[in-house]
C-alpha cells in the first residue's frame, strides 16, 4: 500500500488570461493515483474563472466543460493514475478582462 500524498497549487490568471500550466510532476519512479481534487475560489470570483485538468491530451476533470466558483470549494472524487515524471496540467481561463482572479487546487491521492 502506497503513502497519502498531497499538492496545493495556487493559480493566478491576469485579467483576460488563458493558457496552461504544469501544476507539479510525479516523483520519479513512482505512481500517483489521484482521489480527490478540491479547487477553492475566493469570494468576488464572480464564476469568471475556468479551470479544468489534463494528463497530457485528455481532459480528466471535469470530463467535459470546466470548474467554476465564487466563494466556493468544489470537491471531486476521482481515480485517476498518473505515472512517474508524468505532469498534471492546469487549464485556466479568465473571463473577466479587468481584474485577475485566483483559485488553490489541492491535490490528495496516494503514491506508489
Amino acid at each position: 500500500m502506497g503513502e497519502k500524498y498531497s499538492v496545493a497549487y495556487k493559480l493566478d490568471a491576469s485579467a483576460g488570461a488563458s493558457g496552461t500550466v504544469n501544476a507539479f510532476s510525479v516523483v520519479t519512479g513512482r505512481k500517483l493515483t489521484l482521489e480527490k481534487v478540491t479547487f477553492v475560489f475566493p469570494a468576488g470570483s464572480n464564476f469568471q474563472l475556468q479551470v479544468k485538468l489534463y494528463r497530457g491530451e485528455e481532459q480528466l476533470i471535469p470530463n467535459s466543460g470546466y470548474i467554476v466558483g465564487d466563494g466556493h470549494a468544489i470537491s471531486i472524487s476521482t481515480d485517476k493514475t498518473f505515472e512517474s515524471g508524468q505532469n498534471v496540467i492546469v487549464w485556466y481561463n479568465n473571463t473577466d478582462t479587468t481584474d485577475a482572479h485566483s483559485c488553490l487546487i489541492v491535490f490528495e491521492g496516494v503514491l506508489d
